[in-house]
């Protein structure tokens, strides 16, 4: 059976009415229902098979039965406008009434498809002409909202309520109006329909006809007698809805009605003030013939001319213009009409408006000018057209108050002060700063906060706006309120190229900020490595504090940034220094626990032992907080320092190869390598020489593990000695030896001025007194107290030590003096010419190359340059005593000093340094000084060794202004004495000499001490 009622069910569909005759002979269920509920009969009827209906109702099909969503077969039909079904069904009894799931009756669904001949068939057998859906839409308003005229009539000839509404209060006529159906509207209006009634909005049918611009629909209305004047919810007029549409024939239909011209909305907006924000010229020009009120303001104080200019539409600003509207009223924000424009880039408007005279400078409730709105959002066309027309260029956006009306005074007077330079440095418009530079604004004003353009601009990383302001002469070490300067905020920040422009054009790398704060401080605590890199190729000091006592490497300690700690370390930061509660950087990180920076600070040899203000050492910090690793880094580098101390080889081997550095020191400041170099323990026992030949042997070995670790030959323990200063002091020629083969510096000095020379002069060891004066050790180098290595030799009765040294000096003095070689080279050269039968007139002698600025310094820089190329020390030693100039440059602008870098000799490096004279600022044709090159190139010690060398810790003065106590003797030597003084009110040592004629020599000392300090 089932089979046979599908097959009835298509039959009927298809209308095939022999086959329902076979299938209705053959009982097919004629109740079959489909997925959504259609029976034969209901699909009979919505396509339209009339016979097929009345077979399957006789049949016995139900005429009511509805689909699952509650269609009958009649309201199918009805639907779809199959009159001769739905007169079948009606016949049968078919409910006219009955409504589908939305609430449609069929006459609704045949109303709203007009189909009119089913509309009268529905009528006729008792339709409810007024029955509304499920959204209040009666028949007859749906046919107007569909524009059928001819069932819109038979429904108000059946006498259809022309005024019910649907839920939304639109009535048939409103529909209609809407939809611009004129006959329609003409037939509602003819049979009484109420023309003003308003839908839930307000919107009567001429405001709806009016606002979809139905011309036609708004002249029946009027004629009908419509009000012109009735608003919406919102106070829209039919003129002020037309308006604000365009619709050009509307207005004058309405203005020919006599609809006023200037009545407003609810916010103000007047039919003048609509069509000129949405840009209608003609609506405008009509508005304004028709008496239209030119500044009449809305409840926010927009004019039309304020609206128009805002909204970019040129003509009508300048329809406005020439009927007198005024060019500076303002919003109630203080936004005039040129101010509005301005800000939203709107150049035509701009030259309109400076042409009819506004007022160039009258600022908003922000305080903020035409020029300064422009300027804040990169309109240079108009930033230049309000320049050339004379605007302001320094005025600030001071808040004035008497303009605020309702808004905020306080949130505007916390953005006061802002120049349109600075407010343009501040977003990076280059272009904008540029036209203001030319025209003369002042590069210096600063805001509320103190910022001024340039500060802005680095604040924010805009290199391009700070190198402009910064060649236009802006200064640069202004500091904002909190005393930041550019180069503080851009290092804070971490803009690496604001930072190089700062620099290059001459900031103050340590001016600091009210707190203390430096630019490398603050790069450092942001971990900013390369904006620190650069900071300390510019010279930056590396130990200043803050009020708290923080320096960059504590910071950056505290913080984590290992890459930054590691930088400062190499430059020559102080490993040790506190902040005011007594917190080194090693004990910062091992607090915070932050074991690379830990271990990088071991590596460089940081004080393990020191405890801050609460009596914490860095371990003990480290344990506090349960930094676990951390201290176990810390114990491995106690027991390394032990294990050598010990000469214990394996223990040493494994705890390197655990990566413990070898430069950790113990509590007197000594790394592993001092400790090696100290004497053995004594050994004990029956076989003590064999011992003390093996701890000899295992010495050496331990010393060769750490270099090949990475011991730092020339550390300083605490009272300032090397390793090699203290194998000198006892007399460990082989430790010596092993220590110079490495590259250990003979010129380094201890706390007392003493170096290796003089330590194994005053002890009498005169095998490595020779090791020492071979490595190009100096014999008048003196110490702090004035001594020469002879003198503390005859201080400590060591004669054998004078005696050679003594020697060393006559042998030296018998060498030819530079003068005489010169002398002995212009003989040579003259014989040579006479010998080939020359004229004498033809010697040019040595003097008179001197004279003609070709002096022995540039003939022997190719000499230098190659010798430090190969890295022949002494041949370099050499040809700097006979005068090479150690600032000579080659062709790619490098010094010695730069070669010595590049080539990687260190010993080279250093007699370069302690060469009189040296300019270690000077630039490759790159633009790197030595310095920059050494850590461009990673070579951290040389870096280190630089830039200690180029700082100037003293400066020439006049001898009148220290004054010198000469009864006070500080010390004295064979050459001069060393007296107490007082310079700018501190005390000072004054070193003199006895013989004027040393005078060089003491300087060039000094200079070498300097560079060994």
């Amino acid at each position: 059976m089932t089979e046979l009622g599908v097959q009835l069910y298509e039959a009927a569909r298809d209308g095939n009415e022999n086959d329902v005759a076979r299938l209705l002979g053959a009982r097919a269920n004629v109740h079959w229902r489909s997925q959504t509920g259609f029976t034969p009969l209901n699909i009979a009827a919505q396509h339209g098979h009339a016979n097929i209906v009345r077979q399957l109702l006789a049949a016995g099909a139900i005429v009511n039965d509805a689909t699952d969503n509650q269609f009958t077969p009649i309201n199918s039909a009805a639907d779809e406008g199959h009159t001769a079904v739905v007169l079948a069904l009606i016949e049968a009894g078919a409910d006219v009434n009955k409504t589908n799931t939305d609430g449609w009756t069929p006459l609704n669904t045949a109303s709203n498809s007009g189909h009119k001949d089913v509309v009268v068939a529905l009528l006729e057998a008792g339709a409810n002409v007024n029955e509304v859906n499920n959204n209040g839409w009666t028949p007859v308003n749906g046919a107007s909202k569909k524009g059928h005229l001819a069932v819109v009539q038979a429904l108000i000839d059946a006498g259809a309520d022309l005024n019910q509404p649907n839920a939304g209060n639109w009535t048939p006529l409103n529909s209609a109006a809407d939809e611009g159906f004129l006959p329609i509207v003409v037939a509602l209006i003819t049979a009484g329909a109420d023309i003003n009634k308003p839908n839930d909005g307000g919107w009567t049918p001429l405001n709806s006809a009016s606002t979809k611009g139905h011309v036609s629909v708004v002249e029946a209305l009027v004629a009908a007698g419509a009000d012109i004047h009735q608003t919406n919810n919102n106070g829209w007029t039919p003129l002020n809805t037309a308006c604000d549409d365009g619709h050009q024939a509307i207005v004058r239909a309405l203005i020919a009605a006599g609809a006023d011209v200037n009545q407003p909305t609810s916010n103000g907006w007047t039919p003048l003030k609509s069509a000129s924000t949405e840009g209608h010229l003609s609506i405008v020009q009509t508005l304004i013939a028709a008496g239209a009120e030119l500044d009449q303001p809305s409840n926010e104080g927009w004019t039309a001319l304020n609206a128009a200019s805002n909204n970019c539409h040129a003509l009508v600003v300048q329809a406005l213009i020439d009927a007198g509207a005024d060019l500076n009223l303002p919003n109630d924000n203080g936004w005039t009409p040129l101010n509005s424009a301005a800000n939203e880039g709107h150049l035509p408007v701009v030259k309109a408006l400076i042409a009819a005279g506004a007022d160039l400078n009258q600022p908003n409730a922000g305080g903020w000018t035409p020029l300064n709105s422009a300027s804040n959002k990169d309109h240079k066309d108009i930033v230049q057209a309000l320049i050339a027309s004379g605007a302001a260029l320094d005025e600030s956006n001071e808040v004035n108050n008497s303009q605020l009306r309702g808004t905020d005074p306080k949130a505007l007077q916390l953005q006061g002060s802002w120049t349109p330079v600075n407010v343009a440095a501040d977003r990076g418009f280059l272009q904008v700063v540029q036209l203001l530079i030319a025209a003369g604004a002042s590069l210096d004003k600063a805001n509320d906060g103190g910022w001024t353009p340039i500060n802005s601009a680095s604040k924010k990383g805009h290199t391009a706006v700070v190198e402009a302001l910064a060649a236009a002469g802006a200064d640069m070490n202004l500091g904002n309120k909190n005393g930041w300067t550019p180069l503080n905020t851009a290092s804070d920040d971490g803009h690496e190229a604001v930072v190089l422009a700062l620099i290059a054009a001459g900031a103050d790398v340590n001016q600091p900020t009210k707190n203390g704060w430096t630019p490398i401080k603050s790069a450092a605590t942001a971990g900013h490595l390369s904006v620190v890199q650069a900071l300390i190729a510019a010279g930056a000091d590396v130990n200043q504090t803050n009020e708290e006592g923080w320096t960059p490497l504590n910071s950056a300690s505290t913080k984590g940034h290992a890459l930054v700690v590691q930088a400062l370390i190499d430059i020559g930061a102080h490993l040790d220094l506190p902040n005011e509660g007594g917190w080194t950087p090693i004990n910062s990180a091992a607090d915070e626990g932050h074991l690379p920076v830990v271990q990088v600070l071991i590596a460089a040899g940081a004080n393990l032992y020191q405890n801050n203000k609460n009596g914490y050492s860095p371990r003990a910090s480290a344990e506090a907080k349960g930094h676990v690793a951390v201290v176990a880094a810390l114990d491995a580098a106690f027991r390394l320092v032990e294990a050598v101390a010990r000469r214990e080889v394996s223990r040493t081997r494994d705890l390197l190869a655990q990566g413990v550095s070898p430069n950790v020191v113990n509590a007197d400041g000594q790394a592993p390598l001092h400790v090696a170099a100290s004497p053995e323990p004594s050994p004990s026992g029956f076989f003590a020489w064999v011992n003390a030949l093996k701890a000899g042997k295992d010495t050496v070995e331990i010393i060769k593990m750490l270099f090949n670790a990475g011991a730092v030959v020339d550390r300083r323990q605490n009272d300032g000695m090397t390793a090699l200063a203290v194998a000198a002091w006892h007399g460990r020629d082989s430790i010596v030896a092993l220590l110079l083969e490495t590259g250990a510096s003979v010129f380094c000095e201890d706390s007392n001025g003493d170096t290796p020379l003089h330590k194994a002069s005053s002890q009498g060891h005169e095998k490595v007194l020779h090791q020492l004066i071979a490595a190009g050790a100096s014999v008048e180098q003196r110490n702090k107290l004035g001594y020469s290595p002879r003198d503390t030799a005859v201080a400590n009765g060591q004669t054998a030590i004078v005696g050679i040294l003594d020697r060393l000096r006559r042998e030296a003095a018998a060498r030819p003096s530079i003068q005489e070689r010169r002398s002995q080279t212009d003989k040579r050269y003259a014989d040579t010419v006479a010998k080939d039968g020359q004229k004498a007139s033809s010697v040019v002698p040595m003097a008179q190359i001197v004279s003609t600025k070709v002096d022995i310094a540039a003939l022997d820089s190719s000499q230098l340059f190659e010798a430090v190329t190969i890295g022949d020390v002494a041949r370099s030693k050499k040809l700097l005593v006979l005068g090479a100039n150690p600032n000579a440059t080659n062709d790619a602008g490098e010094t010695p000093l730069h070669v010595a870098v590049r080539c990687d000799h260190r010993r080279l490096l250093e007699l370069l340094l302690w060469a009189k004279g040296v300019d270690a600022s000077v630039r490759n044709k790159e633009g790197d000084t030595p310095l920059i090159a050494a850590i461009k190139r990673g070579h951290r010690r040389f870096a280190q060794q630089i830039y200690t060398a180029s700082i100037k810790p003293s400066s020439e003065v006049a001898a009148t202004d220290i004054a010198i106590d000469t009864s006070v003797v500080l010390g004295r030597g064979g050459y001069g004495a060393v007296y107490k003084g007082v310079f700018n009110n501190q005390p000072v040592a004054v070193k003199t000499v006895f013989d004027p004629s040393n005078a060089d020599a003491l300087i060039y000392e000094m200079e070498a001490m300097q560079l060994c300090k």
